[in-house]
């Protein structure tokens, strides 16, 4: 017998098209596509934390923006410079705030980006603290308070997403990990203020 013409006998012989195992393979990929729609878990919009106290503040280009001009707008609070500065009373800690106030600006610059990029309905409002530290020092204690927080300046209160009236949904940190949770989570809660939820 001619090696060349032997073969398995549980090896299919037919045309490639009716091969089981092909048939097998499709169908399996086209299930397990259509299966990742319905196992796919969206998760729920942060719960509120509390009211965010009224505010008026200058951001980081000169607009003017407070808590009455945002209503109804799902916006990311957050605190930058142009110039990192502080009052007299910081100039012993003045390293420790440039480095704050660095960090902080950075990461805000970061998440814009990122907001344009992902077209996201989210704005991000960068407050200046440096044109009205009192009032900017306040919004940021009365803020950290809702996190149960004390902060020693803006800087530090990191990203704040506030819905659409007023309330506050969390809090987030200037790392990658913070900006892209920030970011997912402004989304959901657009998605719920769509629905009217």
């Amino acid at each position: 017998m001619n090696d060349s013409q032997s073969s398995d006998p549980n090896e299919y012989q037919g045309p490639a098209w009716r091969n089981p195992w092909l048939i097998a393979f499709i169908a399996g990929a086209i299930t397990i596509t259509m299966l990742r729609d319905c196992t796919r878990r969206v998760p729920d919009a942060p719960l509120s934390l509390g009211a965010v106290p009224s505010w008026s503040l200058l951001d980081v280009s000169g607009t003017q923006y407070s808590s009455e001009t945002l209503s109804g707008r799902v916006h990311i609070l957050a605190f930058g410079a142009k110039e990192c500065s502080g009052p007299e009373s910081l100039l012993p800690q003045a390293d420790e705030v440039r480095a704050a106030c660095g960090i902080a600006t950075e990461a805000a610059t970061e998440l814009l980006a990122a907001l344009d990029r992902k077209q996201a309905t989210a704005e991000l409002i960068m407050l200046d603290p440096s044109t009205d530290w009192d009032a900017a020092l306040e919004l940021s204690r009365n803020l950290a308070a809702l996190d149960n927080r004390t902060i020693d300046n803006p800087w530090d209160i990191g990203f704040v997403l506030v819905d659409g009236s007023g309330q506050c949904r969390g809090f987030y940190g200037l790392h990658d990990e913070g900006q892209d949770e920030v970011l997912h989570r402004s989304q959901h809660v657009v998605r719920d203020a769509a629905k009217g939820l």
